[in-house]
């Protein structure tokens, strides 16, 4: 599998998962389920954030809440663990909101009326080319996700949320926000999560890694 490409980046400090824009997240673990009754509730719609979640049954949908007041751009990426369990494993989420055109797929959701949806699936072919990112600070591989961006303007509320087309269950990580905007919590919310990741405390699900990826992966981060 070594064939496959490596996005190599890392901050080196404390804040996690940089991607494959190579820019820093504040990560989140999903505790108790994101649930449409209980979703995460995104504060600061740019500042990049990691939620590490899992669709735990078949008819799992996490929800990531986000309330616009004036014109914002939502940029959303997913990745998922680097392992043998999930190399054919993708989840594929939605924007949600006022003023979105019409889905052009089902949604496994009742859209409140008015709203629309922009659907991203992740549709590689072959699983040898699926592109790969290591995170040098975690020392963790991820399948890399799509990534999509949006302005928007009509002020209301506004989801993410994510699900599997097929029902199946697995662990993932969702982005939203791409500045590096970190105070002292933040800081410190990293450093304390980060311990938990570095020993896949995140995970719900078996994850077993190639150490040879993972080796070669760490050789090439150095460079």
């Amino acid at each position: 599998m070594l064939n496959r490409t490596l996005i190599i980046s890392g901050l080196g400090g404390a804040l996690l998962l940089a991607g494959a824009t190579s820019f820093a997240h504040v990560p989140y673990l999903e505790d108790a389920d994101f649930s449409a009754e209980a979703p995460f509730v995104v504060k600061n719609i740019p500042q990049s954030k990691a939620m590490y979640g899992w669709l735990e049954g078949p008819a799992d949908v996490d929800y990531f809440v986000m309330q616009v007041n004036e014109p914002t751009r939502i940029y959303m990426h997913t990745n998922i663990p680097y392992c043998a369990e999930y190399e054919d494993f993708t989840v594929t989420y939605a924007l949600t909101g006022p003023g979105l055109p019409e889905p052009d797929a089902e949604l496994p959701i009742q859209l409140p009326e008015g709203h629309g949806a922009i659907i991203v699936r992740d549709e590689f072919t072959d699983v040898a080319e699926r592109p790969v990112m290591y995170e040098r600070f975690s020392s963790r591989v991820y399948y890399e996700g799509p990534a999509y961006s949006i302005d928007v303007e009509t002020p209301g509320e506004y989801s993410m949320i994510v699900w599997h087309d097929s029902q199946d269950v697995g662990d993932y990580v969702a982005v939203i926000g791409k500045a590096e905007q970190f105070g002292p919590i933040d800081i410190w919310r990293a450093l304390t999560k980060s311990f938990q990741i570095r020993r896949s405390k995140e995970l719900h699900f078996a994850c077993t890694a190639d150490p040879e990826e993972l080796d070669a992966a760490a050789q090439l981060s150095a460079l």
